[in-house]
């Protein structure tokens, strides 16, 4: 229809042949397809198919909006476009870079190039994510982030990180682990900020610890109003009509205390699980650590001092201290 509403005779179309693929049948009247396992549709060259990986030949933008799988991977051969996004149940694979885009995986999140995030976004695996080289990028693997080249400016969150292959440098940004690190270069000539944190905690860990504290509170808040004398010596001392509300008081605190005292030993287990894993996790850097990087772990922070060859960040458990030692 035009702007005067008059109809508009539609061209005439070509007659659309497809053909069975990947996990298609064709019935015999020819135009019925049926899928014979689960997947992504696919129609490509005239061929219709249901496969677990859907590739985008290109790049992912306007030409293809925001990509989410339900099922299956996701390759891309071009780049990731800023602003848009790509989530997959399973893998991605990125044949060139991904920009200021958001990236979601429950596998692992493979990019050939490299990830610069200069106005935004996050690449987020459940398992490993893998890359040539990042900047200004916030992410978060589930198992092991992999970086072939250079990490400037990041925020990683990883149990483990390893840049250790070709330049193998990670200077700038924050980078959070509970595992481990190995790197050819940590920080910079130049100073530029650097820190490295290791929590070995876990979120469970942390509502132990509060709850201990939450008790003992609870526990001084009444022997501030009660005194801390013996039960029956506070009865004693408690006017008679006052005396069956003190008795109430005293019991609710006998409850307190009898849940302070498994709750303190739920956490000197956990300071003690800490320390062991605190002693775990080793930081290598086989080239230079450089002055200027900080390194915190156990609740202490080390500031490095001085430019260090072929050295290993490491926690003493005798001493609760960071130290540096050789490689």
């Amino acid at each position: 229809m035009d702007v005067y509403g008059k109809t508009i005779p539609a061209n005439a179309g070509n007659e659309m042949v497809l053909h069975a693929g990947e996990n298609v049948e064709v019935a015999e009247d020819g135009i019925t397809f049926s899928a014979t396992g689960s997947g992504i549709m696919v129609v490509e060259r005239g061929v219709l198919s249901v496969t677990q990986c859907l590739v985008i030949a290109g790049d992912v933008d306007m030409s293809t909006g925001n990509v989410r799988v339900e099922e299956g991977s996701v390759k891309i051969n071009g780049n990731v476009l800023g602003g848009f996004k790509v989530e997959a149940p399973e893998h991605i694979v990125v044949g060139g870079t991904v920009e200021s885009a958001d990236l979601k995986a429950g596998g692992n999140i493979d990019v050939k190039g490299g990830i610069l995030q200069p106005d935004g976004g996050m690449v987020e695996a459940g398992g490993d994510i893998t890359t040539g080289f990042s900047a200004n990028a916030t992410i978060r693997a589930g198992k092991s982030f992999f970086v072939k080249n250079e990490c400037s400016n990041c925020r990683i969150h990883a149990p483990v990180v390893i840049a250790a292959k070709g330049k193998g440098v990670v200077q700038g940004g924050t980078i959070s682990i509970t595992e481990g690190m190995e790197v050819n270069e940590l920080g910079s000539e130049l100073g530029v900020p650097t820190k490295v944190v290791v929590g070995v905690g876990r979120k469970e860990d942390a509502e132990v610890l509060e709850e201990r504290s939450r008790l003992k509170k609870e526990l001084q808040k009444i022997d501030r109003a009660l005194g801390s004398s013996d039960p029956k010596q506070v009865l004693m001392r408690t006017p008679e009509a006052k005396r069956e509300q003190v008795a109430k008081i005293i019991k609710h605190r006998m409850g307190i205390a009898k849940n302070y005292e498994e709750s303190a030993a739920r956490a000197t287990a956990i300071v003690r699980k800490r320390q062991e894993d605190l002693a775990s996790v080793k930081i290598r850097v086989k080239k230079t650590i450089f002055a200027g990087v900080t390194i915190k772990m156990g609740g202490k922070a080390l500031k490095v001092k001085r430019n260090t060859d072929r050295s290993m960040v490491y926690w003493h458990p005798g001493k609760d201290e960071i130290e540096i030692g050789n490689l």
